[in-house]
């Protein structure tokens, strides 16, 4: 039998209801002998059944200050249940408190259907049905499916509810859900008059945007919670701001730059956003809300409860049912301005439309592998048809870093092929250590036999029980069950190729580990590489090249900003620690795995740095400092292999004093040398 146990936050309330009962059972004459109030749950039940009490379970709730509060429904239900022979645990109290009855996910409830389910009570009391949920065919459905069929007894003290009157506990809970219903309606609309009549009089009444802040009023009538009424006015610090981005947005800003730009500002943002900054798309709703102009309306949407989804979502009222005040002390910005930003908003509205569908190159399924080293966040694909990656933060990173998809994954291709080239060591560690499988090896091997066959027993545990709570789970919940299963399937299937891999070393069966054979896994690594970096792979091979990839550069590529002198567009070099057994282990078919080599970041360029950059301080060198002209440094270029004439040698040694911030000094003719006699 799993008997429930209390949690923490339900001490106070576990003693209270323990007293409550104690004193109400006294009172009603009940006898106590041998009863231990601290004495564990199962003795305290079989002591109960003693005495001939019933075993019952209480569940009370409110969902705000105004409500019958959970302690006094809890002692009216405990004074009944003592006066009619049921004794009930503390541990069966079952409360919801600030919780909304139109949740169907509720801990005090779902507690509650575990006790029932358990059969742990006989009994479930509660102050009212609407206790249950707020909706009247719920509760009905809860007390026809989780106590009446189960043969339990549910009984609503308030209302005279009873099923254990069999004709006409029913027709009560009908009648006393009409009621309810009606009930709710009329104070529904009584709020909403209140509420109506408040905004007339120009006080607060709701969550003031952004440029508006509440204003005590001392002398105005106070609040039902004995607070201070407020009025809305302007704080005129933020009301600058606001105008000079709207006047910026009007003037040919980009949105997302205005946007940047507020953050940079540290704007304000709604104090119930979870984020530290203003989102993009609070800023595109700043830039259109009517009230900036003086024009405020009351009961533009109403909240409405979906008993399906179990979630409250808002829809629009009809505009006769709309309140529109036009007040100028709180306008912000002009009729012009403000309906010139909205032809701007207009023309360019939204985040664009989903991405063409086409074949995936190696390109588009590897930007989850780079980051930017200076916000911690991935990239993701950008620019038209996303032909380039940014950082995550957009505008608001530092460095800003875009750079082009498909240049950079050839750039790290090109690097992974030359290192898995030249790393010699790399086929000396897999042949020393898998070419023969000792004693002590073949130990090890099969202590990680045992460790796989224990792991995948675990998933198999864990994805059976996902398996079984997606049946039970609500519908909104389903998606993220699948989605935990598939990862489950996911791990459960690498730790079994991972275990045919050491029990095919084990017996024998395992293909010879030869230098031949781990030349061909590098050679066939770096063609994959180059492959898909061409585009030449189909639909299956290039995600094999995209997972090659991701191993062989750990996991992450850190794209690195440095700033280029005299330009506003810098350089990006990326940079990764490579990670080359893993995956050519793989590819030998290695059951024992290598310990990890301690590897040196490799260093690539992202965003290569441009020719003339790359050769001004050549250029510097052979002017300044070996004294040559610039034909004589032409010739020398020419001799190094670059095919340069003396104008692009200029080029590069005007950009070198450029990049130090200096202006280039003027050279006498021919670099003050003799001229050369004809010939």
């Amino acid at each position: 039998m799993n008997l429930p146990t209390p949690l923490p936050p339900e001490l106070s309330l576990a003693r209270f209801a323990a007293n409550i009962w104690t004193t109400e059972a006294t009172n009603a004459r009940i006898d106590l002998a041998g009863f231990a109030p601290k004495a564990p749950l199962s003795e305290r039940l079989a002591w109960a059944k003693s005495k001939g009490l019933e075993i019952a379970l209480v569940l009370a709730r409110f969902s705000s200050n105004m409500q019958h509060s959970t302690d006094a429904q809890v002692r009216d239900n405990l004074t009944w249940a003592a006066q009619h022979g049921f004794y009930v645990p503390p541990e069966f109290v079952c409360v919801d408190e600030g919780g909304s009855g139109r949740k169907v996910r509720r801990e005090g409830l779902n507690k509650a259907k575990q006790i029932l389910k358990e059969k742990l009570a006989t009994t479930l009391i509660v102050f009212k049905v609407s206790r249950l949920f707020r909706s009247a065919y719920r509760g009905f459905q809860f007390f026809q499916e989780e106590v009446v069929d189960e043969g339990r007894r549910g009984v609503s003290i308030s209302q005279g509810i009873d099923t254990a009157d069999h004709k006409t506990w029913k027709q009560l809970m009908y009648m006393h859900g009409i009621m309810d219903e009606m009930l709710l309606t009329t104070i529904a609309e009584h709020v909403y008059s209140g509420i109506k009549d408040m905004f007339l009089k120009g006080y607060v009444t709701g969550a003031l945007p952004v440029g508006y802040y509440g204003k005590e009023l001392p002398d105005a009538p106070r609040t039902n919670q004995d607070k201070v009424r407020k009025a809305p006015a302007v704080n005129r610090e933020v009301a600058k701001l606001i105008v000079q981005h709207y006047e910026w947005i009007r003037d040919g800003m980009s949105i997302k730059e205005g946007w940047r730009r507020w953050v940079a500002a540290n704007g304000p943002r709604d104090p119930r956003s979870t984020l530290d900054h203003m989102h993009y798309r609070a800023y595109r709703r700043m830039l259109s809300n009517p009230r900036y102009r003086g024009l405020w309306a009351f009961g533009r949407k109403q909240t409405v409860w979906s008993n399906k989804s179990d979630y409250a979502k808002q829809v629009e009222r009809p505009e006769s049912d709309v309140k529109i005040v036009q007040c100028e002390e709180l306008r912000i910005v002009s009729d012009e301005l403000f309906f010139a930003v909205q032809k701007r908003l207009a023309y360019k509205k939204g985040w664009g439309g989903p991405k063409k569908g086409g074949p995936k190159t190696l390109a588009d399924l590897v930007v989850r592998y780079f980051y930017c080293a200076a916000c911690k966040e991935r990239f993701y694909q950008a620019a038209g048809g996303g032909r380039a990656m940014h950082c995550k933060r957009g505008q608001i990173c530092p460095c800003k870093l875009t750079i082009q998809r498909q240049r950079a994954v050839d750039a790290v291709c090109t690097a992974l092929q030359q290192k898995l080239l030249a790393d010699a060591q790399l086929l000396e560690d897999i042949l020393v250590r898998t070419a023969d499988v000792g004693d002590e090896a073949r130990a090890e091997l099969a202590n990680r036999r045992n460790s796989l066959n224990a792991k995948i027993q675990s998933v198999e545990n864990r994805i059976n029980f996902l398996i079984e709570m997606a049946g039970e789970s609500a519908v909104g919940d389903r998606d993220s069950m699948k989605a935990k299963v598939k990862a489950a399937q996911a791990e459960k299937a690498e730790l079994e190729s991972r275990l045919a891999s050491v029990v095919r070393t084990l017996s024998g069966t395992a293909v010879p580990i030869t230098a031949e054979v781990v030349r061909e896994a590098i050679s066939h690594l770096q063609q994959l590489l180059e492959d898909g970096a061409s585009g030449k792979l189909g639909e299956d091979l290039v995600h094999r090249a995209a997972a090659v990839f991701g191993e062989l550069v750990g996991g992450k590529v850190w794209g690195h900003y440095i700033p280029r002198p005299g330009r506003k567009r810098g350089y990006v070099r990326g940079e990764f620690t490579p990670d080359l057994l893993t995956p050519t282990q793989a590819a030998v078919g290695a059951g024992m795995s290598l310990e990890p080599r301690k590897a040196d970041a490799i260093l690539v360029w992202l965003r290569p740095v441009p020719q003339i950059d790359q050769h001004a301080e050549t250029a510097h060198r052979l002017i300044d400092i070996e004294g040559l002209s610039f034909r004589d440094a032409e010739k020398v270029m020419k001799d190094r292999g670059f095919n340069f004439n003396s104008g692009k040698l200029w080029q590069f040694y005007a950009r070198y004093y450029e990049t130090i911030g200096q202006p280039m000094p003027k050279r006498p003719y021919n670099n003050g040398r003799p001229a050369k006699p004809r010939e």
